[in-house]
């Protein structure tokens, strides 16, 4: 692996960055402050950016559930004074369940 150089090759954390690691599994609610899903992807674009998250719609316990992306400039992430995550996204379930379900290329 190459030296640091001062072209910043490496990076430093900034305040109020997220990590993908902890919107995985947050719970989608919508303007209703209902739940309406899980997010289990996120995706990025070829060009390293987050194009869409994939949320995890109906079912129980897992069982039933189907997968659905929105892009994501759909959702709306927010963190409150304790620093946890909400994520939010303007749809209700019934729009949800309707959706194209995700399916994976490769």
């Amino acid at each position: 692996m190459p030296a640091p150089t001062s072209s910043g090759q490496w990076y430093s954390s900034k305040p109020n960055e997220l990590r993908a690691s902890k919107l995985i599994g947050t719970t989608v609610r919508n303007a209703a402050a209902e739940a309406i899903g899980e997010v289990n992807e996120i995706i990025l674009d070829d060009s390293g950016r987050v194009a869409a998250m994939v949320i995890g719609v109906g079912g129980f316990l897992g069982l039933g559930e189907r997968e659905v992306a929105i892009p994501m400039d759909g959702f709306r992430v927010t963190r409150d004074a304790n620093g946890t995550t909400a994520v939010s996204v303007n749809s209700t379930k019934e729009a949800l369940q309707a959706a194209p379900v995700w399916r994976w290329r490769n």
